[in-house]
């Protein structure tokens, strides 16, 4: 076994890891909402700074937890897929640019998104196309902070992976 397939394994093994740490927990109002079981005997402790780096100042955030459990899912999707296909060189931050990233079609859950947290001052939009209408700016910013969730995603799990193969 070559050591890029030992690294892929590891990969997708941390990225499982990390997805049985989700779980969905109910509110008292009955509503639900994805959060880290920090008591799973999955835990690790690097996921946390992983978390924290995601929710980008915004924790705890219900639709960044979400995008987290969804974009992790379908990295180790992706990683399966990779493997299965006898890909040796798959490695997350290569698979990241095929999570998927549309923003959301509805006008209500724009409007919602835009209400959560301080993101007009976290990062500078960039490839933004000019628009009159602003429910397609704002499908252009959604779209724009899940590529960069998917791109930190991967690069955090490449750089843990890494760190443990190393040692």
């Amino acid at each position: 076994m070559s050591t890029t397939t030992t690294r892929t394994t590891t990969y997708q093994e941390l990225v499982q890891q990390f997805c049985h740490c989700l779980e969905i927990r109910r509110r008292d109002d009955g509503s639900t909402y994805w959060a880290a079981n920090r008591d799973s005997r999955h835990w690790d402790e690097e996921f946390e700074s992983v978390i924290r780096e995601l929710h980008d100042g915004e924790l705890p955030n219900d639709w960044r937890y979400g995008e987290i459990a969804r974009i992790a899912g379908d990295l180790l999707d992706l990683l399966q897929e990779a493997e299965l296909a006898g890909d040796e060189d798959a490695c997350p931050t290569d698979l990241a640019d095929e999570i998927k990233s549309e923003a959301d079609p509805y006008r209500s859950e724009l409007l919602a998104w835009l209400e959560i947290g301080e993101r007009w001052t976290s990062r500078e939009p960039s490839e933004i196309e000019p628009t009159s209408d602003v429910y397609t700016l704002v499908q252009q910013l959604m779209t724009q902070e899940r590529q960069w969730m998917a791109q930190e995603l991967a690069w955090q799990f490449e750089q843990l992976a890494n760190e443990r193969t190393a040692s």
